[in-house]
């Protein structure tokens, strides 16, 4: 698929999607805090347990629990689902099946609600249901009523045990051995397209095989054999995106068998992170299956319901099933999410890693990066802890909450576009980077060069496809390097083109602004080009003057520069001569020192460091307009000021130009 049938793809995801609270209300009961089975026939204090478990997990994976009606209902649908008796669908009581989706469900509940009281006889049952599903996983493999071993049952009883890290080492082996057993035998009964060949069965085993299984420990055998067994899986998919009816998971004793649900089955596949990188070869596959969901069964003004098809006699949808529905459209969302990303960095010839949830966050710069002062309100502060303050920990507190992860968009109030301004070489692209490395995010450079890969008649499409495909990417920090000439201020533009960038430009960034899945960095040494409108409040959140570090962190690096006051150098000579030097022309000077040992020979190298540094330099004109305009301005008798000639002069002329929120 292409680019814009990926976006196209995702728009309709995420369409539907938005769709999921309203539907999902219609089965909400108030009363209990749960869900009903069905919304045409509600018995008000009671719900379906397993389609209630099912409504919990797809909403809080897609973040619409809080602030949604169920969820101050929380504490009392807690309780109600360890007080009830563990029976459903006509199983035994304490069945693996019902016990697993209950405790998966108060999980995930006490996961994001951690403040929820539970009273004796929770505590008690909670550690009941665990010992449940902990005795079964111990024999290798789980099942109910006396029915074959089920990869389904078994996965999900392994995934609520190891969301409470109540699987053991012995466990986890043995089912590993299991899955991978049933793997090659439903491989091979597939392949012969022999009667009990079961696509459900592969499929739950190879989840199960790729989640117990570290990825550091996992044989190329393996590896194959997970590779196998997708191919296999979309080989039999129908034309219709479905897959062929699974093999009975149990009986329901007065309604019929039980089968697996093709998008509760897609749910756990792609939810499974370490099947990722293989399923995206398989989007297109996928797609079939999302385009089967346009037929649907309204619900509400504007829900759409589905149901599982398994029991022709019941008319309508079922809650659960809808749920699936939902949680398969966020999960294969996400899928796509993640090959734009590549798709973006693949067009543009940058590596790519991907982003990575972190264990631990750290919102302060590493202390590599040397310090300096920046003006905010006519006050020197630190430019370390700025970034710390207005752009890291806001960052970072969204990425602890997932917002982008699970589908959302960054508030209003998070900072996620940015102006590093400054003189050259005072790391403004390392400052970047940094930020990157801290978020976890793939950092994405683009320079002005960028847009001419096709010449200059093609400026404007590459313009155009480039800021597209940012439009509809998410959890990259881009820096836009060297981007003066793109954002050029219109009425010292000299032609044609840089008026049409810096024009087209600004919807461009208004759009990336309004979407709030990225956050992009503008690193320039002349913010005296950009237009006003760029640098308006709206375009960008915050802009910041870099310098070069302040003497007290160049002294504290590099203690070479300290014992040049036992060469003849004051105290005060030597920090006025090495004030002005960047990171970069310090690291130089320092590195030069260490190969002669006159003192005569070490003085000159500073004071040759100081006259020649960039700080000191004179400024070269931007264009022709620009060079006039000074020319014209130093001619000028009555003028009480000519315009700046070093950097200084520039740097000191527009140290009042930034701003944070």
């Amino acid at each position: 698929m292409d680019f814009r049938e990926l976006a196209d793809l995702r728009l309709f995801l995420r369409d539907l999607r938005d769709r999921q609270v309203e539907s999902l209300s219609i089965y909400y009961d108030s009363a209990s805090g749960g869900f009903y089975h069905r919304h045409d026939k509600p018995t008000p204090g009671r719900f379906s347990k397993s389609s209630t478990a099912t409504c919990v997990l797809s909403l809080i994976s897609t973040n619409e629990w809080h602030d949604r009606p169920w969820d101050a209902g929380t504490p009392r649908l807690v309780k109600g689902l360890l007080k009830e008796q563990w029976q459903s669908a006509g199983l035994e009581t304490d069945n693996v099946f019902t016990v697993g989706f209950v405790l998966e469900a108060v999980t995930e509940l006490l996961r994001i609600k951690p403040k929820t009281a539970l009273d004796a006889r929770s505590r008690r049952r909670l550690a009941r249901a665990q010992e449940i599903l902990t005795r079964d996983a111990s024999k290798g493999a789980l099942s109910v009523q006396g029915y074959p071993a089920s990869a389904y049952v078994t996965q999900l009883g392994v995934r609520t045990l190891k969301k409470r890290s109540s699987l053991s080492t012995k466990s986890m082996a043995k089912i590993s051995d299991w899955a991978e057993r049933e793997i090659n035998k439903q491989v091979a009964l597939l392949t012969r397209n022999e009667k009990t060949a079961d696509v459900f069965q592969l499929a739950y085993s190879g989840i199960l095989l790729a989640n117990l299984v570290e990825p550091d420990r996992i044989t190329p055998d393996q590896e194959f054999l997970l590779e196998t067994a997708l191919a296999e899986l979309f080989a039999k998919q129908r034309d219709d995106g479905t897959w062929p009816l699974s093999r009975p998971l149990f009986h329901y004793p007065s309604v019929g068998s039980a089968h697996c649900y093709d998008y509760e089955m897609l749910v756990q596949l792609l939810s499974e992170q370490r099947l990722t990188e293989k399923l995206l070869r398989f989007i297109p596959a996928l797609a079939k299956t999302a385009r089967a969901l346009r037929t649907s069964f309204p619900l509400g003004s504007g829900g759409a319901g589905w149901s599982s098809g398994h029991h022709p006699q019941f008319q309508g949808p079922e809650s659960w099933s809808t749920a699936s529905v939902y949680h398969f459209a966020h999960a294969f969302e996400r899928l796509i999410a993640e090959q734009i990303r590549r798709e973006t960095f693949s067009y543009l010839g940058s590596p790519y890693v991907p982003p990575r949830c972190k264990q631990t966050y750290i919102d302060e710069l590493p202390k590599s990066f040397l310090d300096c002062h920046v003006k905010l309100d006519d006050q020197a502060r630190s430019l370390r802890e700025v970034v710390s303050t207005y752009i890291l920990k806001p960052l970072i507190t969204e990425e602890k909450r997932r917002t982008i992860e699970s589908g959302s968009a960054l508030s209003k109030e998070t900072p996620m576009s940015i102006i590093f301004f400054g003189p050259p070489g005072t790391s403004k692209t390392k400052l970047a980077e940094y930020i990157a490395e801290r978020l976890g995010w793939p950092l994405l450079s683009i320079d002005a060069s960028q847009f001419l890969k096709n010449g200059m008649d093609g400026v404007y499409a590459e313009a155009d496809r480039i800021f597209g495909m940012l439009a509809v990417a998410e959890r990259i920090l881009v820096l836009l390097d060297e981007f003066d000439e793109m954002v050029r201020a219109r009425e010292s533009a000299t032609d044609v083109l840089s008026r049409f960038l810096t024009t087209a430009m600004l919807p461009k960034l208004h759009k990336i602004n309004d979407n709030r899945r990225l956050a992009f960095v503008v690193a320039t040494n002349h913010i005296e080009a950009f237009d006003v409108a760029i640098k308006r409040p709206g375009r960008f959140d915050v802009i910041l003057q870099v310098m070069p570090p302040i003497v007290r962190e160049k002294l504290g690096k590099w203690k070479a520069l300290a014992n040049l006051t036992a060469n003849g150098i004051s105290a005060n000579d030597l920090r006025e001569k090495i004030k002005p030097l960047t990171f970069g022309e310090t690291e130089i000077l320092v590195r030069r020192l260490g190969t002669v040992t006159a003192d005569e020979a070490k003085v000159k190298m500073l004071n040759t460091a100081h006259s020649k540094c960039i700080l000191l330099s004179e400024t070269s004109p931007r264009n022709e307009a620009e060079s006039k305009k000074e020319t014209d301005s130093k001619n000028k008798t009555d003028s009480k000021k000519t315009s700046p000639n070093t950097w200084e002069d520039i740097c000191e002329e527009q140290s009042g130009i930034s701003r944070v929120p």
